[in-house]
């Protein structure tokens, strides 16, 4: 019987787990959709611009 509970306990956590990253990933995609957290902002460039 212990077994049985220790399992369940372990699928439950890792359950739970696994709906956090999904929570995570869905959140970080309608984000991005939104154009981030400051969309007001410019883009900053990456690279020196050649001379």
């Amino acid at each position: 019987m212990a077994s049985i509970l220790n399992k369940l306990k372990t699928y439950l956590l890792l359950s739970k787990a696994l709906i956090v990253k999904l929570k995570q990933k869905v959140s970080a995609r309608r984000l991005v959709a939104l154009g981030g957290s400051e969309p007001q902002l410019k883009s900053i460039p990456r690279r020196r611009p050649y001379d």
